[in-house]
């Protein structure tokens, strides 16, 4: 009896482990999906995937330091995480206002520091312990980069950053911080499209002294034209960003790419852009399999206030060119509520996916902070009871905190209307009246009644609570409408009842 009593045991360990290995590995992939951190190594590695944020040149500004704070406040007040913001800095003296941020740094050396670090490794000792090395324990440095622009494609500097890069090796070595603080190089890509094979023996000496020592390679980009980071904008980013996979002459040397533009990004547009890029490049094998970290460079934070304070002088001021249309006297009989100027409302737009649709509307009612308690169960919306319905009353709530066209997107599954959605007890929040009139008949922008199992819709309890995205964003997350996490979750849950079964049954046998 005791020797079976000990193999039942066992067998339950067993299948317990087996079961807790499947339900290890569903909230592995949920987190994935919902923005938990994916590469736990300093290092960017090509098997995790592309990591996708934003980057902040804060070299050559002469009021860096102030403008560098602000800018990475301005990021995270956008729910941006610490993760997935990257400085570039070239100035000491900003260290010091990053302690504990957990940001990542990474400190460029100018072409001065470069030629000295490679004649003098005692001046490189001395340099580093002075400026950088007493930051570390509150700074989390990534690298320290060596630059490399137009001006390598002499034939005496390629030499001398490899020089430099053992130099500082060592003397990271030296005082046991080399698997912390990396030695990096940073290329333009214009250096790499204009490589001849005169430098190609050069190019891959520092490759493989980079890939010796674990580290990684900086590739710099621009996009130029762009104005806001839309859709057309990540388009040319994706385009960019497969152009250098193809001209990369390492296979096996992880890339950070840092893309530079003009554009000047609107809060939402921050909120937007890793979910969309991110959705964009997953199935992208050229761009996953060679670029371990993506970044869109942004403006300083002054830069973000002259280009909202331009939206809104477009709105303001924008005049349309299209031929005015003149109302008839006697207007049609209508039953929806008086047509006031100046009232607007954002609603689904009819046809859009259902995916995209409660995406939208997850993002809408968690993190963009909308009022969605009357489509509830039981709320004064919750009828009619369609997935394009709720969307459209969270749009309008997210809208009216701020009637703009650019509040009004929802990934392209949202429009502006003028005619009043609001149906029976459903009233509609409108931009120029907070207690409109509501009306007997659904407005077309509505959406379709219907019946059955009611949309989900993500936190609406708790508005402004964390809820990120797919790397940790304040953007859509991906929702599927006939899933939830919740599901993933059977199996588990169906693992412990077969256990519990077996061994209750083997117990009443026995006995």
């Amino acid at each position: 009896m005791a020797k079976k009593a000990s193999l039942l045991l066992l067998l339950f360990v067993f299948l317990l482990i087996v079961c807790s290995s499947d339900y290890t590995y569903i909230i592995a992939k949920v987190s994935w999906r919902a923005g938990v951190s994916h590469s736990f190594d300093p290092v960017p590695s090509l098997l995790t995937g592309t990591l996708v944020g934003f980057s902040y040149n804060g070299r050559g500004h002469s009021t860096a330091t102030s403008t560098t704070a602000r800018t990475v406040s301005f990021l995270k007040q956008n729910k941006v995480t610490p993760s997935h913001i990257r400085l570039f800095v070239s100035d000491f003296r900003i260290l010091n206002t990053l302690s504990n941020s957990g940001i990542s740094v990474d400190f460029y050396l100018n072409k001065s520091l470069v030629e000295n670090f490679s004649s003098s490794k005692s001046f490189a000792a001395s340099w580093l312990k002075t400026h950088l090395i007493e930051f570390l324990p509150q700074v989390n440095m990534k690298s320290i980069i060596a630059s490399c622009g137009i001006d390598c494609l002499g034939q005496t500097e390629m030499p001398v950053l490899v020089s430099t890069l053992k130099s500082i090796h060592s003397v990271l070595c030296t005082f046991r911080l080399d698997g912390e603080v990396r030695v990096s190089v940073a290329f333009p890509l214009s250096f790499l499209e204009k490589l001849n094979r005169s430098h190609e023996k050069e190019l891959h000496s520092i490759l493989s002294f980079i890939k010796e020592i674990g580290s990684f390679i900086v590739i710099e980009d621009a996009i130029n034209g762009e104005l806001s980071m839309g859709d057309q904008f990540i388009q040319s980013m994706i385009e960019r960003t497969t152009h250098v996979a193809s001209i990369l002459p390492c296979n096996d040397v992880p890339v950070v790419l840092t893309i530079k533009s003009s554009a000047v990004p609107s809060a939402i547009e921050v909120a937007q852009f890793s979910y969309k890029l991110s959705n964009s490049i997953e199935t992208n094998t050229q761009i996953t399999g060679r670029i371990a970290e993506l970044y869109a460079e942004v403006y300083s934070v002054e830069g973000f206030a002259q280009r909202e304070l331009e939206r809104e002088e477009e709105q303001i001021f924008y005049l349309c060119s299209c031929t005015p249309v003149i109302n008839p006297l006697t207007p049609p009989a209508t039953t929806n509520a008086p047509a006031i100027p100046g009232q607007s409302w954002c609603v689904a737009k009819t046809g859009a996916s259902q995916t995209a649709l409660q995406s939208a509307l997850d993002y809408a009612c968690g993190m963009g902070g909308a009022d969605c308690s009357p489509i509830q169960q039981g709320g004064s919306c919750s009828n009619p009871n369609s997935l394009q319905n709720h969307a459209s009353y969270a749009f309008n709530s997210y809208y009216q905190k701020n009637p703009a066209p650019t509040s009004c997107d929802f990934g392209g599954t949202a429009t502006v209307v003028n005619t009043n959605p609001s149906s029976g007890s459903c009233t509609y929040p409108s931009s120029s009246s907070t207690t409109p009139t509501p009306t007997t008949s659904t407005a077309s922008g509505a959406g379709l009644s219907g019946s059955g199992t009611p949309p989900s819709v993500l936190n609406s309890s708790s508005p402004t609570s964390d809820t990120t995205s797919g790397f940790g964003f304040d953007s859509p997350p991906v929702v599927n409408g006939t899933t939830s996490a919740a599901a993933g979750m059977q199996p588990f849950i169906g693992c412990i009842i077969l256990v519990t079964s077996f061994v209750s049954g083997k117990f009443s046998m026995d006995l």
